[in-house]
């Protein structure tokens, strides 16, 4: 079996220490993407400043919970582990268990940010917004945050 193993996981890059870190950019994008979005809306500076301040909040929770996770004392590095003489599905599971609850703990954080952003919206602006989706397309091939066939 390559690199890529089962599962399909990449590289060196994506071993278990970088667990978790391309679904808390995959969250970070979608926040991002939300202001790209509405440039096409006529936002109030009031709402412009909202949205910004829920975005970079959210990014800087997001990003100390994921720092303090990666420093934690409870933390064993995956090394240390996949090592061990006498590696058990056990060990590992404890190390990923931590990282689900710090992934699980981020995307909380994100999907609160985009109720957040929603509410900052008018119902006008919320209409004008699925026009403008259904007009380009958006959503047909993809469900709820972009993953395919959920509907």
């Amino acid at each position: 079996m390559g690199m890529g193993g089962r599962g399909g996981h990449g590289g060196m890059g994506q071993g278990p220490e970088n667990f978790g870190q391309d679904s808390r950019m995959q969250g970070m994008e979608m926040l991002m993407q939300f202001r790209m979005m509405f440039r096409g809306l006529d936002l109030s500076e009031d709402q412009v400043e909202d949205i910004r301040s829920i975005v970079e909040d959210t990014r800087e929770e997001v990003r100390a919970i994921m720092e303090s996770a990666a420093e934690g004392e409870e933390r064993t590095p995956f090394i240390e582990i996949f090592t061990q003489p006498n590696l058990t599905l056990a060990d590992l599971r404890s190390g990923v268990d931590r990282l689900d609850e710090v992934r699980e703990e981020a995307r909380d954080l994100i999907l609160q940010a985009v109720v957040d952003v929603h509410d900052v919206l008018t119902a006008e602006q919320l209409e004008e917004l699925a026009r403008m989706a259904e007009e380009h397309g958006m959503g047909r091939e993809h469900g709820p945050m972009g993953h395919p066939g959920m509907r």
